[in-house]
């Protein structure tokens, strides 16, 4: 399904209906609007709820500790949508914020199993999910 859409002058779009019921998307569902860098496309997909994660998590910044942390999301088969960080080297401490991809774990305490697995990880020194 194609459909045209027009920015008003807030900097507003209108999504058109029929897209919107074929996608799911209601009054105040948020949405991700995510740029792959190089070319003109934005892709525009629903945070369904029980499907979609967010995440924050505070790390030691040390060589090897994101890919730890991305190892384990690998392996329970949860995907990075977007992703964003800080690094604070006063204190040698990383944050990530991410938004996942949850449909494939299979459970309804996706947020607690996500927690208590990266909690887990010598190099996390917390991480919060809602």
């Amino acid at each position: 399904m194609r459909s045209m859409a027009r920015i008003d002058s807030k900097g507003r779009v209108l999504i058109p209906s029929g897209l919107r019921k074929k996608m799911g998307i209601s009054k105040d569902t948020e949405l991700a609007i995510l740029h792959s860098g190089g070319d003109n496309h934005l892709k525009v997909m629903p945070l369904s709820a029980g499907r979609m994660v967010r995440c924050s998590v505070s790390l030691n910044n040390s060589p090897g500790s994101l890919s730890s942390m991305m190892d384990m999301l690998e392996l329970m088969n949860v995907s990075v949508l977007m992703s964003e960080s800080r690094n604070f080297s006063g204190n040698g401490t990383s944050e990530w914020s991410f938004i996942l991809d949850v449909s494939r774990l299979g459970n309804g305490g996706a947020k607690k199993d996500l927690e208590g697995r990266l909690s887990a990880l010598d190099c996390i020194k917390s991480v919060t999910c809602f």
